[in-house]
């Protein structure tokens, strides 16, 4: 796969910087970020936040999914913060179709839609160009797979990132029936070009229960290429090499620091350990590490750049804070938002999850 040409965005322009490390420094403490209570149901809380800075209009963008109190189904909702500190209140803004009054059906979907990804860019859809693009995970629909299995991801598109029009002709990025697995989602995009080039990372936990995490490009930001796997070389999990498979929701962006293309990828790399509660609160820090260009991508090795300064007893599902192509911004600082909970039987319990955010600069 060609690597990105991102040098051409001023928002990349990092002459100058400090030079880097390989040593770990350490993410600060993580702080609640109080955007809305808890949903008043039996799991799933607020988690896999999708976090622009904007510098088109200077706001602070946030898409994340929780569980909506009607419907207990997951849908994703929308904040923004203005540059004096000003919130709008929480609003959702995507539905499945099949629990939206009068929306149409989609045959590809299920009753879901979560785990957002934004980024901005050109589009032009049914005659109508739109500036962001959304992808999102949905479920198999109907009946004949467990409720959240076999996942796929679909897209939508926006002018003002609240009202959402969606790609139906079929999902984005699809896989076999993944016969009571997760399937494919946890997707996380950017922009290659400032147009409509799409580059996107996602989760794949197949039918045998195997999980990958996979490399797609799109050049008009709908019709993906091959897959091609990325590597695991260097990472672990308390200690042990790998992903952590019961908590595989990762993020990557990529980013130029002291004249050198890298991506950053944040994940879980601490756990309570086995036989501690259920697999949703077994997560209990992330950190960030770093390759260099596509070979470090798809050969290795990633280097942990912040180490996890885990405070709550969960914390899972992060996401970058990024500029609004998905890439980083202000390197060597670093800026993770994430899933956070503490209270609940046993502790951690999804229904209690707010958002948490961490900050980390990297030696």
């Amino acid at each position: 796969m060609k690597e990105p040409n991102l040098l051409r965005f001023t928002a990349f322009a990092f002459a100058a910087l400090l030079s880097h490390s390989t040593h770990a420094a350490k993410l600060e403490a993580s702080r609640v970020i109080e955007f809305i209570p808890p949903p008043p149901a039996t799991h799933g809380g607020n988690y896999s936040p999708s976090v622009m800075k904007d510098a088109f209009d200077g706001k602070t963008k946030v898409w994340w999914c929780a569980e909506d109190p009607v419907t207990l189904n997951e849908v994703v909702v929308y904040q923004e913060i203005s540059s004096d500190g000003a919130r709008t209140a929480p609003q959702i803004v995507l539905k499945a179709n099949s629990i939206t009054a009068g929306a149409p059906t989609i045959s590809w979907e299920g009753d879901r839609a979560c785990d957002p990804t934004v980024v901005r860019g050109s589009w032009t859809y049914l005659g109508v160009n739109y500036t962001y693009a959304m992808y999102y995970t949905t479920e198999h629909p109907g009946t004949s797979q467990p409720e959240g299995t076999s996942n796929r991801i679909g897209l939508a598109f926006s002018q003002n990132g609240t009202n959402w029009v969606k790609y139906t002709n079929n999902a984005v990025v699809q896989g076999p029936v993944a016969n009571g697995y997760y399937g494919i989602g946890e997707s996380v995009a950017w922009n290659v070009n400032g147009a409509s080039s799409v580059r996107m990372m996602y989760t794949d936990v197949n039918a045998a229960g195997i999980t990958q995490h996979y490399v797609r490009d799109a050049a008009d930001g709908i019709n993906f290429g091959t897959a091609t796997p990325i590597s695991y070389s260097g990472i672990s999990v308390d200690g042990v090499a790998g992903v952590n498979t019961y908590n595989p929701a990762i993020a990557i962006a990529p980013g130029i620091y002291n004249g050198h293309y890298y991506y950053f990828m944040t994940l879980v790399c601490e756990t309570h350990g086995p036989g501690v509660g259920f697999a949703d609160n077994l997560a209990k820090g992330v950190c960030v590490y770093r390759t260099e260009g596509d070979s470090g991508l798809f050969n290795g090795p990633w280097t942990k750049i912040l180490d996890s300064a885990q405070l709550r007893y969960v914390e899972k599902e992060p996401g970058f804070v990024t500029d609004q192509w998905g890439a980083l911004l202000n390197l060597p600082a670093i800026g993770v938002y994430m899933a956070c909970g503490d209270i609940g039987t046993p502790p951690g319990w999804p229904a209690n999850w707010g958002l948490c955010t961490t900050d980390g600069t990297m030696n």
